[in-house]
């Protein structure tokens, strides 16, 4: 039987998806490999890391997505420039207008962050 990192590696050989982050890989049903692979993949499943793609008579495809990575360490990534949580705005402006907004939008955001620190 293979162990667990032997069968991610086998998962790895052609990254797909719009970033490279999802993997496919496929068994030939009643071959000895994926019998010897079976105990893994159900643990990886069960974890959420591999999902069933497309099963049918001869061939079952699995789909692999690596967990996120980076973060992990206390203290690491960019200090945020508010004190308190955030979130994304985005509206439809006038192309004639882009340009004062965008300009009146910097100024308030510097002023905040200026007052927060």
């Amino acid at each position: 039987m293979r162990t667990r990192e032997k069968v991610i590696e086998l998962f790895m050989f052609e990254p797909r998806g719009a970033n490279n982050d999802v993997y496919l890989l496929s068994y030939k049903w009643r071959k000895q490999e994926y019998k010897e692979d079976k105990p893994v993949l159900d643990e990886l499943i069960k974890e959420g890391l591999v999902t069933v793609v497309e099963k049918d008579l001869k061939t079952i495809l699995f789909r692999y997505q690596p967990p996120k990575q980076g973060g992990k360490r206390k203290g690491a990534g960019r200090t945020p420039k508010f004190k308190e949580a955030t979130t994304t705005f985005s509206c439809r402006v006038p192309v004639s207008k882009k340009q004062e907004l965008t300009d009146y939008v910097n100024a308030k955001l510097a002023e905040w962050s200026q007052g927060s620190e």
